[in-house]
């Protein structure tokens, strides 16, 4: 469940799922779907990334970073993100997208950037909460 926090001239989500890896898918489509219509792209090529980092909360916040990089300078919308492999330290997922097109997209917010400001993955009695602010 994707909850949208207020934050002063910024953006942010809180997520609680039933998962580590659906935490992360969650908050992953939330920000692509405050970027651009993801109902409006096609999953017709496949692209792999590979993150690793140092704890859950900055592989969350790198994971959401790199999908930034893939959206705004790689100019790849991305519309399904499957899991390969996921833990604490590091991931690898296929993400099923197209390029964007102008004539049949449109980004809807910039996002410039990831914070560390308030940022959470942790895990709550049975579940997984999530936190991330973005700067617009």
């Amino acid at each position: 469940m994707i909850t949208e926090i207020e934050h002063t001239a910024d953006a942010g989500f809180e997520c609680v799922a039933d998962s580590y890896e659906e935490m992360f898918r969650e908050m992953a489509m939330a920000m692509l779907g405050m970027a651009y219509a993801v109902d409006k792209v096609a999953p017709a090529e496949e692209r792999e990334l590979e993150i690793r980092a140092e704890a859950p909360d900055l592989l969350l916040h790198d994971f959401l970073s790199e999908l930034l990089q893939v959206i705004y300078y790689d100019r790849f919308l991305v519309a399904e993100i499957e899991f390969e492999h996921i833990d604490f330290k590091g991931l690898r997922a296929k993400l099923r997208g197209e390029k964007f097109d102008p004539s049949k997209h449109e980004y809807r917010n910039e996002i410039k950037a990831v914070t560390y400001h308030m940022l959470a993955a942790e895990p709550r009695g049975d579940k997984w909460f999530g936190r991330v602010i973005f700067d617009l």
